[in-house]
């Protein structure tokens, strides 16, 4: 449990039941005291690499393999020398990969400059529909992978995909929803793990892995920490004050002293919903 006093930075996911009043405090935001943060000396790190680690030098003129070879066995090196030897398998049976070596993408969206940009880019190797539920259901009977990527900012995204639609899809075909953190776009979708990543419906294999970037972690957090870093020093400068100055941290608050001050939150799990700038004011 957080105490009153404590500073919650999260993501929070939409596809739960609605919160208890016990698993949901009052959250008070405050400034963050780093002053008893203290260095220690590099020598003293067990995560240091080493020298063998390093990856060999890049000279003019040597083949791909060479490079792949010279990388260093840790971090995603292994996965890519899989995924290298996978495609040029499938390149000696002849068996396409996707866009660039073969596959029938169709991609369905209904922002139409979104679409109208693919087009352009991709030169018509893909294909583009408006999103609607004709398109939807034409697709996805018969397709061989569905993957549904839908966001709604803080909301719980909609069920584009039925579970009727998934009875008529092909037996062997497999859905992969990466908006499962949201509630899923998929009907028939439920949170798996990283551990136990499958299941199957009607003959469709299921693909609902919370947390995807999970799968890379080291790059994920990277990549996160250069988005967040920012406001997380505005946070622990300032405090409350950094919600009520910047706009965008005050679009991230999403309960303060025991309200839903997203609305997108409350509505997902049936709450009262209660304007950032009355509770701060």
């Amino acid at each position: 449990m957080c105490s009153a006093n404590s500073l919650r930075i999260t993501f929070l996911p939409t596809r739960r039941k609605r919160p208890t009043a016990a698993s949901t405090p009052p959250a008070i935001i405050r400034p963050i005291d780093a002053s008893r943060l203290k260095t220690y000396p590099l020598q003293r790190r067990h995560s240091k690499v080493q020298v063998s680690n390093f990856a060999k030098v890049w000279t003019k003129g040597r083949s791909f393999a060479r490079f792949l070879d010279s990388l260093p066995d840790i971090l995603a090196v292994k996965t890519l020398r899989e995924v290298a030897k996978a495609i040029a398998k499938a390149h000696r049976n002849g068996k396409p990969v996707i866009v660039g070596m073969g596959a029938h993408v169709t991609v369905l969206d209904i922002n139409h400059d979104r679409l109208t940009y693919l087009d352009d880019i991709y030169h018509g190797r893909l294909r583009t529909r408006t999103s609607n539920e004709y398109n939807i259901e034409e697709i996805v009977f018969s397709a061989d992978l569905v993957i549904g990527a839908v966001l709604i900012p803080g909301g719980r995204a909609p069920h584009l995909v039925t579970r009727p639609m998934i009875a008529k899809m092909r037996e062997g075909a497999v859905i992969v929803d990466v908006a499962v953190d949201q509630g899923g776009c998929i009907e028939t979708t439920r949170p798996t793990t990283h551990s136990n990543p499958t299941y199957v419906v009607d003959g469709v294999l299921h693909y609902c892995v919370a947390n995807m970037p999970g799968a890379v972690p080291r790059t994920s957090t990277f990549a996160l920490n250069n988005q967040t870093m920012p406001y997380m020093l505005q946070l622990a400068n300032d405090g409350l004050h950094a919600v009520r100055k910047n706009p965008a941290l005050k679009l991230g608050l999403n309960t303060y002293q025991g309200h839903i001050t997203y609305e997108g939150v409350a509505q997902a799990f049936g709450m009262e919903y209660a304007a950032p700038e009355d509770v701060l004011a």
